[in-house]
């Protein structure tokens, strides 16, 4: 076969990439067919979703809760991923020492975090250790004890990480700016909290939290690794049978509005020696209507650093920047569509006004053929080595899951891609992008003087 490819040099050229198109269709089929998702519930309303995989004598199992720092009560910001990190640190049946002693006896991995809309519990073991996992995790679940001695140790972590995370510009321009995006909803705070919040949490407040929150009908577990469905789920129902559902309290979310005009803060920091840019809008969510659209829209705009509008404007022709970038932050509500850069603080000025040009470049004139097409050629050949591990199954199933994106959702992914047309490319531009409704943050030496905006809302340090 390779004599024959090198003996039709005119042909060449063409068979890597017909061969590529080949592979990349069969892998696409391979994995998706190879991938199928199984959803079942108990009585209590806790559904159970897996995928067999008997490559590797291991299992990776998850409880993830549906509520995050979104359900933090106003004043207690942090209280939702403070309950989460205690749950590891004690129950009825076992002390934080027997927890990390029998994980570590087995070579496990145990792993707790919160996001915006959920608690997570993350266990990986080998097969043969599963009876392990699923009693530990239902054991963190349904006994947790959150002693005094733990609640002020992880109290005093979660401030050490919050007050070194705040001497960081990155860190500080983020923040700012999810304040500024969010002023009145529960996204606009970090999940991690404010020390000051953190340092208000009483006991009580964590016994309130875990049993709003915590419940069978509010949670589901999603496992994928070498084991048998009908065995597995027997092994869940006999530890989580006893747990009692109950009605989970609903929030009332504020839609949030766009700014009447651009509010742009500025943080002067003498010591930095570069400027952190953060520009953006209102985004959408996981499960909007014109999500598709949307991502191909934003690989155009800003996705890769590289090859994007944003990368070629910015990095490759600019010189400005060796990282430039935008992204929809995608969650139960509407989250964040941002863009952000670093660049010297002299080149300041130039940057936000590319940046600015190619949002409303695109907004107003949309994109072309070829773009749309290497767009989907992308997403097509990359979308299925995003879940090759089962660490990436365990993430998709359970964003699947909680933001009711289908179980079909792999099968049509690739046809949703490649029927999208210009014109929804081009409508959700103009749904999505404000060149005139922005908000701005910039971490830097530097002040408003420095920067020359017109008709904007100068918001004034904190």
């Amino acid at each position: 076969m390779k004599g024959l490819l090198l003996t039709k040099k005119p042909r060449q050229s063409l068979c890597p990439l017909i061969l590529l198109l080949i592979l990349s269709s069969f892998v696409y089929s391979a994995l998706v067919e190879a991938f199928p998702i199984q959803r079942d519930s108990l009585a209590n309303g806790l559904v159970i979703l897996t995928t067999e995989d008997h490559k590797l004598p291991m299992v990776e199992i998850r409880a993830q809760v549906r509520a995050g720092s979104v359900n933090d009560p106003k004043g207690k910001e942090g209280l939702a991923n403070l309950v989460c990190r205690l749950l590891v640190r004690g129950t009825k049946k076992r002390t934080i020492e027997k927890i990390n002693a029998e994980i570590e006896l087995v070579g496990g991995e145990l792993n707790e975090w919160t996001d915006k809309d959920n608690s997570s519990i993350n266990i990986r073991v080998l097969t043969k250790d599963l009876d392990l996992a699923v009693d530990l995790l239902a054991d963190l679940l349904l006994n947790p004890t959150f002693p005094d001695s733990e609640i002020i140790k992880v109290k005093k972590e979660v401030v050490s990480s919050i007050i070194r995370s705040d001497e960081e510009p990155d860190e500080i321009g983020h923040k700012a700016f999810f304040r500024l995006l969010f002023p009145n909803h529960p996204y606009g705070h970090p999940v991690i909290g404010y020390p000051k919040a953190i340092d208000s949490i009483t006991k009580d407040d964590i016994l309130d939290f875990y049993q709003r929150y915590y419940a069978p009908n509010n949670c589901f577990i999603v496992a994928v690794g070498d084991f048998v469905f009908k065995e597995l789920k027997e092994k869940i129902e006999n530890k989580f049978r006893d747990w009692q559902s109950k009605k989970i309290p609903e929030l009332a979310i504020t839609d949030q509005a766009l700014p009447v005009k651009p509010k742009v803060k500025i943080i002067t920091k003498p010591d930095v020696n570069q400027a952190y840019i953060f520009l953006g809008f209102l985004g959408l969510k996981e499960n909007a209507p014109d999500l598709f659209p949307s991502r191909v829209m934003n690989f155009i705009l800003g996705a890769s650093a590289l090859s994007s509008r944003l990368g070629i404007s910015v990095r490759e022709k600019g010189g400005l920047a060796y990282d430039v970038g935008s992204y929809f932050e995608r969650n139960l509500y509407p989250g964040a569509y941002i863009f952000s850069t670093q660049t010297k603080t002299a080149n300041t000025q130039i940057a936000i006004d590319k940046i600015l040009y190619e949002i409303r470049r695109m907004r107003d004139s949309g994109i072309t053929k070829e773009e749309l097409e290497k767009a989907k050629k992308f997403y097509t050949g990359n979308f299925p080595l995003t879940f090759d591990s089962f660490s990436d199954k365990v993430n998709l199933i359970a964003r699947i899951e909680r933001y009711q994106l289908g179980l079909d959702y792999l099968n049509r992914f690739n046809d949703r891609i490649q029927s999208l047309t210009l014109k929804q490319v081009n409508q959700a531009a103009k749904n999505h992008l404000f060149p005139d409704n922005y908000i701005l943050v910039i971490v830097g030496n530097l002040t408003e003087a420095d920067v020359k905006l017109d008709n904007v809302d100068w918001v004034k340090e904190e």
